[in-house]
C-alpha cells in the first residue's frame, strides 16, 4: 500500500504543477493581450485627435492639412506605454510601445498607426 500512496502523491504533485504552469501562462497571455489592446485604443484616440485637427483646418481654409498638429501631451506616456508621432501635411505616423513584452517575449509590444484624413490604419508589429 505504501508504494501506491507514494505514486498517488507524485502524480498529484505533477498535476498541481502543470495546473499552476497553465494558470501562469494564461495570465501572462491575458496581460499581454490587454496591454496590446490598450495601446491600439490609445493610438485610435490620438488618430481621432489628428483627424479632428485636419477637418478643422479644412473648414477654415478649404483644404486640410495635419501640418501644425501636435500630439496631446497626456498621450506621450500613459499607463499603457509610450507614444510618438511624426507629422506630415497629408498623414500622421504614430507608434506605441507597450509596457509588456510582446509575442516574441523579448521586446515590448509595438503597434504603429497611419492616420490620413479619412482612415486610421493600425499595424501590430509585436
Amino acid at each position: 500500500m505504501g508504494k501506491q500512496q507514494l505514486f498517488l502523491i507524485i502524480v498529484s504533485i505533477i498535476v498541481i504543477g502543470l495546473a499552476f504552469y497553465a494558470g501562469l501562462s494564461i495570465m501572462k497571455t491575458n496581460t499581454e493581450t490587454s496591454n496590446r489592446d490598450h495601446v491600439i485604443s490609445t493610438l485610435y484616440d490620438i488618430g481621432l485627435s489628428a483627424q479632428k485637427y485636419y477637418n478643422r483646418i479644412n473648414e477654415q481654409t478649404g483644404h486640410g492639412s495635419f501640418q501644425g498638429w501636435t500630439m496631446p501631451p497626456q498621450f506621450n506616456k500613459t499607463e499603457s506605454g509610450i507614444f510618438v508621432s511624426i507629422v506630415n501635411p497629408d498623414k500622421v505616423d504614430l507608434a506605441g510601445n507597450g509596457i509588456q513584452n510582446g509575442r516574441n517575449q523579448i521586446t515590448p509590444i509595438r503597434v504603429t498607426a497611419r492616420v490620413t484624413f479619412d482612415e486610421i490604419k493600425v499595424t501590430v508589429i509585436n
